[in-house]
């Protein structure tokens, strides 16, 4: 919000997704994956690349309110044909990802698409 436009946030270390360029004071704007938007001097990033999913690592990062990206569809749906399964790192909180687990507990009544119709369904 509004009043917390100026707060100086220790984000060292923090991993996350360059969104945006801030012409005033020239400085990237990244979305961390904690959920936190920030403007950063250039030399203070670093490119992060991610371990593979098996290793604790994802596929995808997807940026909160971020508007449909064709390339990010065709890479999920990628993984989707390969494994079956997409690893996607989200830039929530550590409250919002909570609350999102919650959802997803409740809804554990799902099961895989059969095999043989996935690839008509997925293409």
């Amino acid at each position: 919000d509004a009043d917390d436009a100026d707060v100086t946030v220790d984000v060292n270390g923090q991993r996350g997704v360059c969104v945006g360029w801030q012409e005033e004071g020239q400085m990237y704007l990244v979305q961390t994956f904690e959920g936190l938007l920030v403007a950063v001097p250039e030399a203070n990033l670093q490119i992060h690349e991610p371990a593979a999913p098996q290793d604790g690592g994802f596929d995808v990062p997807w940026v909160e309110g971020a508007e449909y990206d064709a390339g990010i569809a065709e890479m999920i749906t990628e993984r989707l044909v390969q494994r079956g399964y997409c690893v996607i790192q989200t830039t929530m909180s550590s409250h919002d990802r909570a609350a999102a687990i919650d959802v997803a507990e409740e809804g554990r009544a799902f099961q895989r698409m059969k095999q043989e119709l996935e690839s008509g369904y997925l293409g």
